[in-house]
């Protein structure tokens, strides 16, 4: 919400903001809105594959008592 407010020009919209405006009051344009969301979720899926050892490596280390 707070995105929303913010940004008052067509180029400062974040991309939730722009997946939450194809909802619109009389249709809703489902095949955009899912192939939207799925493509702003592949970079932090990526990034996790990529990254995975240092979260469970962190995850672990907080866990366990020296």
């Amino acid at each position: 919400m707070f995105s929303m407010i913010i940004a008052t020009r067509e180029e400062m919209k974040t991309l939730t903001v722009a997946i939450g405006e194809m909802a619109g009051y009389y249709k809703i344009m489902w095949n955009d809105l899912m192939a939207a969301s799925v493509l702003s979720c592949i970079p932090l899926v990526l990034m996790f594959i990529f990254l995975q050892k240092y979260f469970i490596s962190s995850l672990t280390q907080g866990g366990v008592k020296e």
